[in-house]
């Protein structure tokens, strides 16, 4: 995911696929002709008059107006991957000025499969620290809770200064169903960030989307 989230980040201003899993289904994963029943997984959701809604992980998020969508053109750009998804990406502008920072939001999901090692939202902002902070981004908050709808996110935030501008970042994951799922908001403002951050919601009790 780290990988998907700066590749958008990129956009927004002009990981290897983990081995097949070993394990043998159970026999409630079969179907009755003796085939693994497909699991469920991450869709790539709907957008409805300004609001994009995704039902896996029952939630939903309200883009600011006039913001432009480009999902699919950037799903198009990514090495396509069973393991991750993205879900939104939407900008402020769609051609900004060379030297302006365009805000941007980005929706994300990825399977834990692809961390071995990640088994808390810690273990992965550890991760997406040192991705981050070896593109010049500097750490501006170390990660802390944030409740949305009853489910608990990490929050970090980052900036990289370049000539006379500041690019700023806030991230935000919850491990839900087995997938790491991830909010990253770009901005030349710092003040942006959390309030684009806010809004996402989580429309279903969290006790129903647990792992």
């Amino acid at each position: 995911m780290t990988v998907l989230l700066l590749c958008c980040a990129a956009l927004a201003q002009a990981a290897p696929s983990p081995a097949p899993s070993s394990s043998k289904p159970t026999a409630s994963a079969r179907s009755a002709g003796g085939r693994k029943a497909p699991q469920p997984k991450p869709d790539e959701g709907s957008l409805t008059k300004g609001t994009y809604t995704e039902k896996f992980f029952s939630l939903s998020y309200a883009l600011p107006a006039n913001w432009v969508v480009r999902t699919p053109e950037i799903r198009q750009g990514l090495a396509a991957q069973d393991n991750a998804v993205l879900l939104l990406s939407a900008f402020g502008k769609d051609k900004p000025a060379v030297s302006e920072i365009n805000p941007s939001v980005t929706l994300s999901a990825e399977s834990l499969s692809s961390y071995p090692d990640v088994k808390t939202a810690e273990d992965y902002f550890a991760v997406l620290s040192q991705v981050v902070t070896s593109k010049g981004f500097v750490v501006l908050n170390a990660p802390a809770e944030i409740d949305v709808g009853g489910v608990t996110f990490l929050r970090g935030d980052f900036q990289k200064q370049e000539d006379d501008s500041t690019t700023y970042q806030a991230t935000m994951v919850a491990l839900r169903k087995d997938y790491l799922l991830t909010i990253t908001a770009i901005s030349g403002n710092e003040e942006d960030l959390t309030p684009l951050l806010n809004r996402l919601q989580i429309f279903a009790p969290p006790t129903l989307n647990r792992r």
